[in-house]
């Protein structure tokens, strides 16, 4: 309550500036949109059945079993110019969704929400010191950003449509109270689009986050430090559209501290860029990213959970290189898109073995203009080969590792995924598809979401301390509406 009061005191603060300004300079623009999703499950049957409940698992209930899922989204947008050098943003998210359990390296996790709830996602302030100032023509603007926000990497250099080389989507700050000192150098001469130079940090500072035992001791590893936290930041350079003739470049370096959530850390690193090679109709993006995070971090979960010594409190070092490129293609009446992406990544454990993994996905897109019709695409490889990741054998016996040996196997991770549909001008789409994606693949989906798909144990598979495989899918119905 402290805080949405922090919050609407920061807004009032902004709205009373703005009445020192003109009036005709004020600008108020609000924008939405709304995506419902219903997937009709392709479990077998009964023996598919997750034996432990879980959010979005397919499981034995007294109410029965539920293989079919659920999926709704709205977001509401404002953006207030009370005069020229401040901008106000709220974002109000409402979600109903199947949710995800987590699975260490195979599965983020979503919290099961069976009621609708409008939340307050966002809520900014944002205002130019130089500007404030008077100092319209400087080349540098200098500006300060406050308030419940989330300050994320810009991930230039994801190019598929699967995000398979998607691989700072854990570099952010929480979506907590945020202080953001900046410096935006905009393109006067049209070559960028701007030069933008940050630091966003929490508004505890020094006490962000708490600590946890990184060392298996006395002390049970993965455990709360008593009376110790660290602090979380993030820094940024970032340049957006610079133009070398009808090509364009963009890139960001990132460093930070205690990312991905509220969870201890460490330090993380990061960089992406994407070039684009215009040859008249033909566009070729290439994009690169590179990531390390020092620990506690699921890159392939995508998941930053505080779930057990077993889980991501016990990840150690991991970096990851990704790569994309493509090819898009405009004509009339036709539009081809077809991306390929694929990322290898370095995964250290505390007891574990190093595991070395490479995924890789391609994906296309047809559209037919004068009808406004499209059809789709993409298959994606959780692992490109087998990968077998296990207890060390030098891992002391006297701890209950319980002997874990798990391979990541192509046949147990690979996904697929078909669809078409009908774009309705610029205000939505309607599709109806098919997937089917397994272990790694779940992460990485096209028209269909992970978290509004019910997940089954894999056919012909055994669930038990190493091994559990999961997997999900069916036909599908997606209406997205944009105002």
């Amino acid at each position: 309550m402290k805080k949405i009061c922090l919050l609407s005191v920061i807004l009032m603060f902004f709205i009373v500036i703005s009445l020192s300004g003109q009036s005709e300079t004020r600008i108020f623009d609000i924008s939405g949109e709304l995506t419902t999703i219903y997937t009709l499950g392709n479990a077998a049957g009964e023996e598919q059945l997750i034996p432990t409940p879980g959010d979005g698992a397919y499981y034995s209930t007294p109410l029965g079993v539920q293989k079919n899922g659920y999926y709704t989204v709205s977001n509401l947008f404002a953006r207030l110019y009370p005069v020229s050098w401040i901008e106000g943003y709220f974002k109000f998210y409402m979600i109903h969704r199947t949710g995800s359990f987590y699975l260490p390296l195979q599965m983020e996790n979503l919290n099961l929400n069976n009621t609708v709830n409008i939340t307050l996602d966002a809520i900014y302030g944002k205002a130019s010191i130089t500007r404030a100032l008077g100092f319209e023509d400087a080349p540098v603007d200098f500006y300060m950003k406050a308030g419940r926000y989330k300050a994320v990497a810009s991930n230039y250099g994801a190019v598929s449509n699967y995000n398979t080389e998607l691989i700072l989507d854990m570099f952010k700050t929480k979506t907590d109270f945020n202080y953001e000192l900046g410096a935006l150098i905009p393109a006067k001469n049209k070559e960028w689009k701007s030069l933008n130079l940050a630091l966003v940090t929490n508004y505890r500072f020094n006490e962000a986050i708490q600590w946890v035992y990184t060392t298996d001791g006395a002390v049970p590893h993965g455990g709360p430090y008593p009376n110790k936290y660290a602090f979380q930041f993030l820094s940024f350079v970032k340049m957006e559209d610079l133009e070398a003739g009808a090509n364009k470049l963009s890139a960001e370096l990132l460093y930070g501290n205690n990312i991905g959530g509220d969870i201890f850390s460490g330090h993380s690193a990061g960089l992406s860029a994407r070039y684009d090679l215009n040859l008249g109709d033909i566009t070729i993006p290439i994009g690169i990213l590179a990531g390390f995070y020092e620990r506690n971090i699921d890159i392939l979960g995508h998941a930053a959970v505080n779930n057990a010594a077993n889980g991501t409190l016990s990840l150690r070092e991991t970096l990851s290189i990704g790569l994309g490129t493509g090819l898009l293609m405009k004509t009339d009446p036709v539009n081809l898109e077809v991306n390929l992406g694929g990322t290898f990544n370095m995964v250290k454990h505390i007891y574990r073995n190093d595991l070395n993994l490479a995924k890789a996905s391609l994906d296309f897109l047809l559209t037919y203009n004068r009808l406004n019709c499209f059809i789709g695409g993409g298959f994606i490889a959780g692992t490109l080969y087998d990968v077998q990741w296990k207890t060390r054998d030098d891992a002391d016996p006297t701890k209950d590792f319980n002997g874990f040996d798990h391979t990541f196997a192509f046949a147990n991770n690979f996904g697929f995924e078909v669809f078409a549909g009908v774009n309705l001008s610029d205000f939505g789409k309607f599709v109806i598809g098919f997937n089917h994606n397994r272990g790694l693949s779940l992460n990485h989906m096209l028209e269909a979401k992970t978290e509004g798909q019910v997940k089954y144990k894999q056919l012909n598979t055994d669930w038990n301390d190493n091994d559990k495989l999961v997997e999900a899918g069916g036909l599908y119905f997606k209406f997205t509406f944009k105002f």
